[in-house]
């Protein structure tokens, strides 16, 4: 699985980096997902869609809105339920 930054967001004084997951299994269709990380503290979320589009949105709203990594996966859950 390989990992591209995509950005980051100042919260509360320390940086919250954010980055897509891309898993391209051999003969397969590529998944993606998202990892943030803020200190050592990760939320690694794979496999969140098929749509690398949709995923980078879904980063994109993330750091707008400074999500850390203990509330990311809750987020996470409320955009796949959307």
């Amino acid at each position: 699985m390989r990992k591209l930054w995509v950005g980051s967001a100042l919260c509360r004084g320390r940086l919250v980096h954010y980055y897509l997951l891309v898993k391209a299994p051999a003969g397969e269709q590529e998944e993606y997902g998202v990892l943030v990380v803020l200190g050592t503290k990760r939320a690694l979320l794979p496999d969140l869609s098929a749509s690398r589009r949709k995923v980078r949105s879904l980063l994109a709203a993330m750091r707008r809105g400074r999500v850390t990594p203990v509330t990311a996966a809750d987020i996470a859950e409320d955009w796949l339920l959307s």
